[in-house]
């Protein structure tokens, strides 16, 4: 037990040390694959967050176990989003009174109001990029782009479903949030790091479609 604690504690210094080893340096068919393992290890270890300071301890307290370092990033997140407050009504109200806003024809109302068509939800698919992060349900835009005539189908009827009864479903309100360290800035600190949220799919092409109205 004390020996994997050590391991563990040692980080980036056990698989440095791992890389002299004699047996990586034989020429042998087994040392490409464990050269290959460390690297792909290495990789890992380095995107991992394995310390986190709680603002809220002070500078000389820290948080190292997964659950803190979920919760010390969601106060932060939740922090920095706050609303600074609702507008005073009557300044918002003068403000746009002198706001010249154009104003729509009756024929351009009946095309931004006009249900969604399969051509549009197929148009969508076909374009979404193919080198993008999924979200929760891991399906790949190649995979909706290779069954895109009868995901359309399915997708049309989600989202006219939706926009008419004004709800749309859980999954798709939900997203994996990813952390990307800034440089220049400690990893301890939860300020050096910038979310990322990925969505689904289903959900992109939906926020596609309206835009192109």
């Amino acid at each position: 037990m004390g020996k994997n604690r050590a391991a563990k504690a040692a980080g980036m210094h056990s698989i440095t040390q791992y890389t002299t080893c004699d047996n990586l340096r034989s020429g042998s068919r087994g040392s490409s694959r464990r050269l290959l393992a460390w690297i792909l290890r290495f990789k890992q270890l380095r995107s991992l967050v394995l310390h986190l300071t709680n603002p809220q301890w002070g500078w000389w307290g820290g948080v190292s176990t997964q659950h803190d370092i979920v919760t010390v990033f969601r106060d932060h997140l939740e922090g920095a989003s706050e609303n600074p407050g609702d507008p005073d009504p009557e300044r918002l109200v003068e403000y746009l009174a002198g706001v010249c806003l154009p104003l729509l024809g009756e024929t351009v109302v009946q095309a931004l109001e006009a249900g969604l068509t399969l051509e549009e939800v197929e148009v969508v698919i076909n374009s979404l990029p193919l080198v993008r992060s999924p979200g929760s349900d891991s399906f790949m835009a190649e995979f909706y782009q290779t069954f895109a005539t009868a995901l359309a189908l399915q997708l049309l009827a989600l989202y006219k479903e939706g926009l008419t009864a004004d709800i749309l479903p859980d999954s798709m309100q939900e997203g994996l949030i990813a952390m990307i360290r800034k440089s220049g800035i400690a990893s301890s600190d939860p300020a050096s790091y910038r979310p990322i949220t990925m969505i689904d799919l289903n959900v992109k092409s939906l926020r596609r479609d309206l835009p192109l109205r």
